[in-house]
């Protein structure tokens, strides 16, 4: 959601993300505007989701209500400083030769 909102187009992978080669360089831009910020809102973040529905009362609420419960529920933007810098650092991180692995 914060790549979204960088506008920065990913591709979804399971549990990973994939993003264009070309965008390597804007990718390690916005990790380190990330990784050396506060936390951001979780509901700018949760207002990047396209699905926020969860649950089956859902479709009775209107967009502002389930970006709102989206943000509340399934978002902790705290983290996200920390894990920025966390893929940074392995992004930094030497690749390993054959006889390290």
């Amino acid at each position: 959601m914060a790549l979204a909102k960088a506008e920065i187009e990913t591709t979804p992978l399971g549990i990973a993300i994939g993003v264009a080669a070309n965008d390597e360089a804007r990718l390690l831009d916005e990790l380190s505007r990330l990784a050396g910020g506060s936390a951001p809102d979780a509901f700018d973040l949760a207002a990047y989701v396209k699905n926020k529905m969860s649950e089956k009362f859902g479709i009775y609420l209107g967009d502002d209500l389930l970006t709102l419960a989206f943000a509340t529920e399934r978002i902790e933007p705290e983290g996200l400083p920390e894990l920025a810098a966390r893929m940074l650092d392995g992004w930094r991180a030497p690749p390993m030769i054959e006889s390290q692995k």
